[in-house]
Parts: C-alpha cells; sequence; structure tokens
C-alpha cells in the first residue's frame, strides 16, 4: 500500500521522503523530530503542547493511564503526566488481557463502567477489538476519553456514553461479542443496587449479573476490588473471596481461561500470576494468616499497595 498516497490530496502535508527524519512544530513552536513511518504507524494525531497540558490535567482525574500511542507526545513536549497507572495496575491487566486473548478477536465491546476508556482505546488500537462503546457516569471522564479516542484516530470506533450500570441494564442491554466489566461490581450495594444487594447477597448478586452477562456476551473481561469491607454484605473470609468467584462464575455457565490477582501479575508476570489451572493456592494460607494476625494484615498491605487488592478474570462461554 502506498501509504503516503493517502495524503496526495492533503496540500499541507509536508514530507517528501518517507524514512528521513523532519522537524514538526506546533502551536507553541515545540521542536522534535519523528519519521513518517512512525506517524504512521502510531496514528496519532499530533497535538499541541497547550492542548497537551490541557489533556493532563483532564487525565488526572482518571485512575488509568493515557493509551500508549498517545503517551509518547507528552514526552517529546515534556508535559508532565501524572500516570497512576502503578497505583491500579492497568498496564498488568491490559498485558494479560492481550496475552491471554490475542488470538481472540473480541468483535464489539461494551466497557461498564469503563472510566475514559483506557481499555477499550487499548484493545480496538491494537486491533483486537472491532468497536467499543465506554459506559460511565462521569461526564469528565467520558470526554477526557473522547479527547484521547480522536488523539488516537479511534473516534469513529470508540463511543462514550453517559449511562449509570445495575443489574436491570445489564439484562436488557443488546447482546456483544466482548462485555468489559472491571471494578465496578464490587460497588453493587454501596453506590447502586443498594436494596438488591441487601435483600439477597452480593454473592447471589454476582451470579445473577454473571448469567446475565452469559446471555449477552461470548466473552467476560471481569475485575474486583476485594479490599476492607468491598464487596458488602458477603459474609464470608476475605482470604477465601478470589477463589469463591471463580465457583460462581462456573456455576453461572462460563469457563474461567484466565484468574489473577493484580499484583501477582505485576510481579510474577502473566503466566505464573494465573490461577485457573491450580487447585490449590499457597497465598491462601497467606491470606489467612494475614486476617488472623494484625501485624502481618498491615505489613502486606504496606508493601502490596493497592494492587493486591484487585482481581482479574477473564471468561468464556
Amino acid at each position: 500500500m502506498d501509504v503516503e498516497g493517502q495524503f496526495s490530496q492533503a496540500s499541507a502535508w509536508p514530507f517528501k521522503n518517507f524514512g528521513e527524519k523532519h522537524d514538526l512544530r506546533n502551536e507553541s513552536m515545540h521542536l522534535y523530530k519523528i519519521t513518517i513511518a512512525e506517524l504512521i504507524r502510531t496514528e496519532v494525531i499530533i497535538m499541541s503542547t497547550e492542548d497537551l497540558v490541557n489533556l493532563a490535567n483532564l487525565a488526572k482525574r482518571s485512575y488509568s493511564p493515557v493509551p500508549f500511542k498517545l503517551k509518547g507526545q507528552f514526552d517529546r513536549h515534556g508535559v508532565v503526566l501524572h500516570d497512576r497507572e502503578d497505583e491500579f495496575g492497568s498496564r498488568s491487566r491490559l498485558k494479560a488481557i492481550t496475552e491471554t486473548l490475542g488470538n481472540t478477536a473480541l468483535g464489539e465491546v461494551y466497557d461498564l463502567g469503563g472510566n475514559a476508556g483506557y481499555f477499550s482505546l487499548e484493545l480496538c488500537g491494537q486491533g483486537l477489538a472491532k468497536r467499543a462503546t465506554v459506559f460511565d457516569t462521569s461526564e469528565e471522564l467520558l470526554e477526557l476519553g473522547r479527547q484521547m479516542a480522536n488523539a488516537t484516530s479511534l473516534g469513529d470506533q470508540v463511543h462514550f456514553l453517559n449511562q449509570p450500570i445495575d443489574l436491570d441494564f445489564i439484562k436488557t442491554m443488546p447482546a456483544v461479542d466482548t462485555v468489559i466489566c472491571l471494578n465496578l461490581l464490587h460497588h453493587a450495594g454501596i453506590l447502586f443496587d443498594v436494596e438488591t444487594v441487601r435483600k439477597m447477597g452480593w454473592e447471589t448478586y454476582l451470579y445473577h449479573c454473571l448469567v446475565a452477562f452469559q446471555q449477552k456476551c461470548n466473552v467476560l473481561i471481569f475485575g474486583v476490588g476485594l479490599k476492607g469491607k468491598k464487596p458488602t454484605n458477603w459474609p464470608i473470609a476475605p482470604f477465601r473471596r478470589a477463589r469463591k468467584i471463580v465457583s460462581v462464575a462456573e456455576r453461572a455457565g462460563w469457563a474461567v481461561v484466565y484468574d489473577a490477582n493484580v499484583l501477582e501479575i505485576a510481579r510474577l508476570g502473566v503466566r505464573k500470576a494465573d490461577n485457573s489451572r491450580k487447585k490449590f493456592r499457597f497465598k491462601e494460607l497467606v491470606n489467612g494468616l494475614s486476617e488472623s494476625t494484625p501485624l502481618v494484615a498491615r505489613l502486606k498491605n504496606k508493601s502490596s499497595g493497592k494492587l493486591g487488592d484487585y482481581h482479574l478474570y477473564i471468561l468464556r462461554n
């Protein structure tokens, strides 16, 4: 394919030789160098320093990092990006998702409680997903997602809608190929579906959600935060919760193809962290000791930060 030919009608296209380095000056006259090949490959719209500063300020409110394709522009312009990915392990989760599902066409994606759409933007940007719709209730984060989608030439593939998510929505939403539901359902009973969770308990609530998802998609990328009093109304020892979710998913008709703590993904790598084929997990003994020994619990929490609170599951029909 003649990549330069795509721009033959663009009178402002400044390049002559495809492999050469060229000086690009943005509105702030900040100078950096880039090859045409790099520009085409990354499919990133060149942004001014002012626009990047505004985007960086907006990104402070998101717990997820900006897409990889966009991050280089911040670095080249010297714009400080307050990236919180180490706090919540978004890139570790993405690595686990792409390595586990790298040979799977994810098709149409619904991203529930998707924040600014980091996972949808990355999966569409890498060609694993065809289209995605991100649902969240923060218009500020949705606008951040729209700006990042436009800046990475994904504005026609990734859409953002202001929409509360609850069990009724899951039951009535259209069927899609893949659903992403990360860090949402552990808030059920606190931020939404309060009365429903109070009446049936969180485990039964989770079962109903997973049954509904099972009827709506072929792949479910599902995450929970197992921390403190969350999930609420679930009278089970905290160190047994991660494993219990596996049994609930299987009872709902899902095959669990990946199951890992986010901290272990970051520390051990994707394959070594995977518990989906292990019948016994030694770390459950450690976690059990933490529950019964306050000092051990405090040391464990201090060393792991927030990553140790989050768990990732990848389920397939």
